[in-house]
């Protein structure tokens, strides 16, 4: 599988990129920027290999982050590559996550060929999921369970994390959190 590319942009057709490689190969990829790459220039890009029973397709991202919520998205039932690339061409991954948070269905619908119905399954599968891919990562989950089962939100669990003592015992850090989240709230 193809992770990622670097090469030289030789043409681009519409939201594809077609890119030379140093070895002299061409990698045809749909990229989320195609508008801002330029003919000529130095391009890299992150990729998912996509394949299907009858193509392949190689969907490029600038960022770690836009490639792990397009593979994330494609979890989704009903939600294949076109959709999940419209989604991030068009969304941040913090705001496809801050909606997915907030269980805002109708921010996807306004993305060309996401209907209300496809909306809200992403919302209502994505809800747990992306949770636990931003939070687990590096973070206690015992104190982030604990957060959400108090009904803090992801944003919040998310930002009161960044601001506790890691060497802390779990107990201290939740009491931290919960101190800082009391703070945030009046001030």
């Amino acid at each position: 599988m193809i992770g990622f590319l670097k090469g030289t942009t030789k043409a681009i057709f519409g939201s594809e990129v077609v890119l030379e490689t140093a070895s002299g190969v061409g990698y045809r990829v749909s990229f989320a920027g195609a508008e801002a790459v330029k003919v000529g220039r130095q391009f890299e890009c992150f990729i998912s290999h996509v394949i299907r029973e009858r193509e392949q397709k190689l969907y490029g991202f600038k960022t770690v982050g836009e490639l792990s919520t397009f593979e994330t998205l494609l979890t989704v039932s009903g939600v294949g590559p076109k959709s999940a690339f419209a989604i991030v061409k068009h969304l941040t991954p913090e705001k496809v996550h801050s909606a997915v948070d907030k269980g805002e269905g109708a921010v996807f619908a306004t993305i060309p060929g996401i209907g209300k119905r496809v909306a809200s399954k992403i919302v209502i599968e994505l809800k747990d999921t992306l949770e636990k891919v931003e939070l687990g990562m590096g973070a206690d989950t015992e104190v982030v369970g604990a957060l959400k089962n108090l009904g803090y939100a992801y944003e919040d669990i998310r930002a009161a994390l960044g601001e506790i003592d890691p060497e802390h015992a779990v107990e201290q850090k939740v009491s931290q959190a919960l101190k800082w989240l009391a703070l945030r709230k009046r001030g």
